[in-house]
């Protein structure tokens, strides 16, 4: 059974992140720029969330919100799994998740 570090020494080794009162729209411009379609959301080193192209669709755009006003965290999705790069189980968990679920493996960072 492989363990996360396996998966994630085929991706890029970084973790893009924003902070939860950061803008909508510095979210959108650092996803662009780092060529991501998510970002961790950190307040102060905890994970607090995560933002990704769907959520700025929807409840950004969709809802017609003023993307430079929007605070991250008042769009982004907030129930997430955590794992450590020794955990193995949890791959098997979130893989079968990412089957039953649609579009949950967008949100895979």
């Amino acid at each position: 059974m492989c363990t996360v570090r396996e998966i994630l020494s085929h991706k890029n080794p970084g973790v893009a992140t924003i902070g939860p009162r950061e803008s909508a729209l510095d979210a959108a411009v650092a996803m662009n720029q780092q060529k991501v379609g998510s970002l961790m959301v950190l307040d102060g080193d905890r994970v607090v969330g995560i933002i990704t192209e769907r959520d700025l669709l929807q409840r950004v755009l969709a809802e017609q919100r003023d993307a430079g006003k929007t605070p991250v965290e008042d769009v982004m999705t907030t129930e997430i799994l955590c794992c450590q790069l020794r955990d193995a189980d949890l791959v098997l968990v979130v893989l079968g998740a990412m089957n039953r679920f649609e579009g949950l493996g967008r949100c895979v960072p």
